[in-house]
């Protein structure tokens, strides 16, 4: 379900002729995984503050024309 819900978000991008997505994933979430089987590479990290600072990771593709 999870590659299903991302490949409708790469077609949306190619839409608008976008073609590199990042996707931010708190560093504590045991499933970050996913992305990485998916072929993101982690590009990037941020501090999210919601009360309590968060570790978010960015997972990058820089060209999704090719994302299955």
């Amino acid at each position: 379900i999870g590659r299903k819900l991302v490949s409708e978000y790469v077609k949306i991008l190619k839409s608008m002729n976008i073609n590199s997505m990042i996707i931010w994933v708190l560093e504590e979430n045991d499933s970050k995984c996913f992305y990485e089987k998916l072929g993101g590479k982690i590009v990037a990290e941020k501090i999210l503050n919601f009360g309590k600072e968060l570790k978010a990771v960015g997972y990058g593709w820089v060209n999704i024309n090719n994302f299955d």
